[in-house]
Parts: structure tokens; sequence; C-alpha cells
């Protein structure tokens, strides 16, 4: 079976040019693919479209394809003999290329990275939708995962290509995959040299999820600027809007003078509520407490 396939989407409105020639899969397609938009020009338009008025669209597929490679092959020649990305009738603003893009005007602002050095690609776990927000927002936004949230890297057994899919298909597909891992030959003097690294070392995270490879007794364990590769942290947000860090909120707590919330005090929103004022300590009456997971 055919899986790849190059397509032509017709626009019929008024806001963005008339057709646009594109590859994927047969699975994206059934699942409402239209297309993915790069074109700083087009971009937001395109979005803004197939959000208010996706009726406007319509997807055929020109050819079938084995292999992804191929179906790329043909999207560039179908490209190039049209004249896409000089051509007013096409959304197209760039050649199909393996290796990426070229054809585009990337100069300056035209550039679709222009501008977005402090953003990142996240994944709404949530909304499964993909989209670039701050690093800000990213750390902030409990909903917001890493671009490879739930993906695992495999061979295609038919094509014996290396690909991203969703750890679910993977499972529920182990004989059409084979884990890029698996087979994969170590000799035993690359197995004791590694061994010997990581006598008494153990895989940590900071809170902003950069993983470090330290000792087990380091100080940092305790003091929480740093956790076990796959802990949570805690965002902790005061009355005046600060924002702290850190994977042990006990001894966050206790290092400020701050009162202690125990889970009946906190509510479903992370609030936290005392009807009492400590005398001790520093009220944290009205104060916040987010659980964030770190993603790869």
């Amino acid at each position: 079976m055919k899986e790849y396939v190059t397509y032509i989407i017709t626009y019929n409105g008024s806001k963005l040019p008339k057709y646009y020639i594109g590859s994927t899969s047969k699975s994206k397609i059934s699942n409402g693919y239209l297309g993915s938009i790069k074109s700083k020009k087009w971009k937001s338009i395109f979005k803004e479209e197939i959000k208010n008025n996706k009726n406007l669209f319509e997807i055929k597929i020109l050819n079938e394809f084995e292999t992804r490679k191929e179906a790329l092959i043909g999207e560039y020649n179908i490209q190039k003999e049209l004249n896409v990305v000089e051509s007013a009738d096409y959304f197209n603003e760039s050649f199909a290329s393996i290796n990426g893009f070229f054809g585009m005007n990337v100069e300056g602002s035209s550039n679709p990275m222009y501008g977005k050095k402090n953003e990142v690609v996240a994944i709404n776990i949530k909304t499964n939708e993909k989209l670039r927000v701050s690093k800000e927002e990213f750390e902030k936004n409990e909903n917001l995962r890493g671009v490879t949230y739930g993906f695992i890297p495999v061979i295609d057994k038919d094509t014996n290509e290396k690909i991203q899919i969703s750890k679910n298909e993977f499972y529920l597909n182990k004989d059409k995959y084979i884990h890029h891992n698996k087979n994969r030959f170590v000799s035993q003097e690359t197995k004791d040299k590694l061994s010997a690294q990581r006598k008494n070392m153990t895989l940590s995270r900071d809170i902003y999820g950069n993983f470090l490879r330290v000792h087990k007794d380091d100080i940092r364990f305790q003091t929480g600027e740093i956790g076990n590769a796959s802990s949570t942290y805690c965002l902790i947000i005061d009355l005046e809007g600060n924002e702290y860090r850190t994977f042990s909120l006990k001894k966050f707590f206790k290092d400020n003078n701050l009162q202690f919330p125990r889970p009946e005090n906190i509510n479903s929103e992370g609030v936290i509520s005392f009807k009492k004022i400590s005398k001790k300590y520093k009220s944290t009456n009205g104060w916040k407490i987010i659980k964030k997971f770190l993603t790869l």
C-alpha cells in the first residue's frame, strides 16, 4: 500500500492565492490535514481561514508513493513545472527539498524565524495544537509540552527509514516498526568506560529542563535547585506576582520562613488558603502553587 502522496489544495476564498502544492501521508489527510504553510506572507492568513472558513478549502491527491522521500521529489517536480514560487496563483513561497527549502526569499523580515530568537515550538496537550510561544509562556503554561512530547524515533521495517511516530502508534504496531536503539552494538570496552564514568552519578534536570549528570550526593538535590530527570518542579507565585521555582517545596518554605501548606490548604487551582494566619511564619494565604512536568 502506498502511504505517501502529493496533493493540491484549492482555496475558494478571496484572502489567499488559489492553490497550494504539497506532499504528506494519507493518514494525515484522512485526519483533516490541509497543508503546513511556512510563508511569512501567507501563514497567519492561512491559519485564520482554516480556523474560521475551513469549508473554503478542498484537497485532492495527485500521486501516490512508497516512501516519504519519493513524495518529496514528486512534490518538487510538480512545483518546478508549475513555477509555484513566482506564480500569483499559488501560495507556495518555496520549492520542496528533502533537507529543507530553497527558492524562498529568507532575507531579513521575510525569514520564517525572524524575531523568534526567544520562542520555542510546543504542543498544547489539551488541544493537540502545535504552536510557537515565548520561552516565558512555555514555562508558565502547564498545558504546554516540548514539540517531541509523546513521540519516539523508530525504523520503518518496510522502507528502512528512520522516522518519528507517536508512542501510542509504536506500541500498537510493533510488527511495523523497530525502536531506533534495538540491535545497536556497543563494545564491552565502551560499556566499561560508560560504567566507570557513571559510577555514583545520576541524570538530573534543573527547573528550566536542562539535563545535568551529577553525583548522587550533589547538595543541589537538597536545596531544590535540581531534581531527578523525571521529577516535577513547583512554580510558586506570591501575592505580588513574583515567581519562584523549586524541586523541594518543603525546603523552599522552610528556608524562607513561610507558612507551609498541607494538601488540604491548596484548592484545585493551586491557591493556598489558611483560616488562621501564623504568628511564627510569614503568611502564604493567597499564594499559588503549580506543579509542572518537565518534558523532553
